[in-house]
């Protein structure tokens, strides 16, 4: 699986999905962050290429994103070896 390097990727991926609309408002509210919302995946991205020895999983929930930035309310890594075991 190719990991999500760069802004443009990032971007495009948000693009493909339902979320896309919503980043320009919903229901009367200000649009959202899309630039910080791109930032975040594009970090989490190079955090999983850098340490996909050692990370099994990351787990966001709830990411807000808001008027000026993002917010990551819980966030949960799952460590490689809990998941395989030590390596023999």
């Amino acid at each position: 699986m190719r990991s999500i390097c760069c802004p443009p990727d990032a971007d495009a991926l948000i693009e493909a999905t339902k979320l896309a609309p919503l980043f320009a408002g919903f229901r009367g509210a200000p649009p959202r962050d899309r630039v910080a919302f791109v930032q975040l995946v594009t970090s989490l991205g190079e955090i999983g290429r850098s340490y996909s020895d050692v990370i099994a999983a990351i787990d966001l929930n709830l990411v807000a994103v808001l008027p000026l930035g993002v917010r990551v309310l819980d966030a949960l890594i799952i460590r490689r070896i809990d998941v395989e075991g030590p390596k023999s």
